[in-house]
């Protein structure tokens, strides 16, 4: 005589999940701060961390203060609860941000020695000075890179990822000089990194390829 077949119960709903499958759980957390240590020590960081501008007081910005760097340097200091100003005669620092200029150079070629990739080099120079007009910082020139697929015969659509690119890259300046910034302290005076670039008090700006940049506040945009 055989024994019948017993079928097995359903699960209540509720019921907790196989042991393995809570311990798979239970490192997720730490795998994922393991993930974000590496990520911070090869350079990454959310856009806007770790800037802290309250040393420098009020800030108002000059020159390139419209174009995606200004935009991007306003959005960051604003982001970390830095004080703006719309008016230089109420700023306790002037952060000159100009001479922005844009390089387009071939970066790698196919057998045929036709360009198939290329490569956009994106500069600007800042500086900082008190409300006195004493430099503080600078100029410093911060430039951002990258290189990107040329379609020979698509040039009305390539024209238009360069343009987004350039954005982009005038971004990353404003990001970077948000971060320079941070660095800065008032009562101590750096010294000039020696780029050559024109600062607001100069007389003329130079004669290299410039997109919108601003020297000083009586300067025109090429």
């Amino acid at each position: 005589m055989g024994f019948p077949l017993q079928t097995p119960l359903p699960r209540a709903s509720g019921s907790s999940s196989s042991p393995r499958a809570n311990s798979a759980w239970r490192w997720l957390p730490a795998l994922c701060s393991l993930l974000i240590l590496l990520m911070t020590a090869c350079g990454w960081q959310p856009r806007g961390a770790f800037v802290n501008t309250d040393q420098l007081g009020k800030i108002y910005i000059e020159g390139s203060s419209n174009d995606p760097i200004g935009k991007a340097l306003r959005r960051d200091i604003s982001a970390a609860g830095g004080e703006l100003t719309s008016f230089r005669a109420d700023a306790d620092h002037i952060v000159w941000v100009g001479n922005t200029q844009r390089e387009n150079r071939d970066a790698s070629y196919d057998v045929l020695i036709r360009t198939v990739e290329k490569e956009i080099v994106m500069r600007a120079v800042f500086e900082v000075r008190s409300a006195d007009g004493e430099r503080i910082y600078g100029p410093e020139m911060i430039y951002a890179e990258r290189v990107y697929k040329y379609d020979v015969q698509g040039v009305t659509s390539t024209a238009a990822q360069v343009a987004v690119i350039e954005d982009e890259l005038k971004e990353n300046i404003g990001h970077q000089i948000a971060q320079r910034l941070s660095s800065l302290q008032p009562g101590e005076k750096q010294a000039d990194d020696g780029a050559e670039a024109e600062s607001p008090n100069s007389a003329t700006p130079t004669e290299t390829e410039t997109e919108g940049s601003a020297i000083g506040p009586e300067a025109t945009v090429r």
